[in-house]
């Protein structure tokens, strides 16, 4: 089993927080909607390359970001 690749991260990408920063590219969803509505976006920063994953409910309120770990 390959171990997750901790990527270092931008200052911008260290201070994320609800909302995805100028260097964030939306890279499409990466979980259809689900029967209620609820789906995850992905982001990745073309500064650092770490990929961002942000939960979205039935209501299309954000639960954050959360940093995808690379496997190498």
């Amino acid at each position: 089993m390959q171990k997750p690749i901790a990527p270092s991260l931008c200052e911008p990408c260290h201070r994320i927080n609800s909302s995805p920063h100028q260097n964030m590219r939306h890279q499409g969803v990466r979980q259809a909607a689900s029967n209620d509505g609820a789906q995850e976006r992905q982001y990745r920063c073309v500064t650092c390359n770490a990929i961002w994953i942000e939960p979205i409910n039935k209501w299309g309120v954000s639960g954050g970001f959360r940093l995808l770990p690379n496997i190498g």
